[in-house]
């Protein structure tokens, strides 16, 4: 049974029955909420072997796609971050190919975030910025949001490679490195 006094007028609510017992499942509000009870499933079939769907337990959350489908995020009409079914992610890119793959644009090398693709940082005001040049001379860059805040490689010690696979000592005669 429904009871008026639970019920604003305005509102719709799906209720199922249990032996006697009426309980509501679904309620769609006056401003419409969709508001779900139970378990809180949201089951979104295309047939009985695919379908998609959202649960709220008492301890998390899920959001699931039934086989092997992407799972898309997106805002605006467009989107913006992409979960393959082998769990490879994708941000700004539909058909990751690797576990995150992160797709912008950013400019020459900047201590500026907004001109990164990635920006890392704590609670310090000390960013980790890494872009793709978009122009000349292009490659990659690394950089930190200030030109007093040092890039720290191997911060506690130990030998930094480049070109080597085993940087195991410090080589004086080393070719091509460049330090300004």
């Amino acid at each position: 049974a429904i009871q008026p006094s639970n019920l604003s007028s305005a509102d719709l609510a799906f209720l199922t029955r249990n032996n006697a017992t009426f309980g509501e499942r679904m309620r769609i509000t006056s401003a419409g909420e969709l508001q779900v009870t139970g378990n809180g499933v949201i089951k979104n079939e295309h047939s009985s072997a695919n379908f998609s769907y959202w649960q709220q337990t008492a301890s998390d959350a899920r959001l699931f796609t039934q086989y092997a489908q992407p799972l898309y995020f997106g805002t605006n009409a467009s989107t913006k971050m992409t979960i393959l079914s082998g769990g490879n992610v994708g941000i700004g890119d539909t058909t990751p190919t690797s576990k995150l793959t992160i797709l912008g644009t950013s400019t020459a090398a900047s201590n500026t975030p907004s001109d990164a693709i990635v920006d890392i940082h704590g609670t310090s005001t000390a960013h980790l910025l890494m872009g793709v040049a978009n122009v000349s001379p292009y490659g990659a860059w690394i950089n930190t949001d200030a030109t007093g805040q040092p890039l720290v490689l191997q911060g506690v010690g130990g030998n930094v490679g480049i070109g080597v696979t085993n940087p195991n000592s410090y080589d004086s005669n080393a070719d091509n490195l460049v330090i300004g």
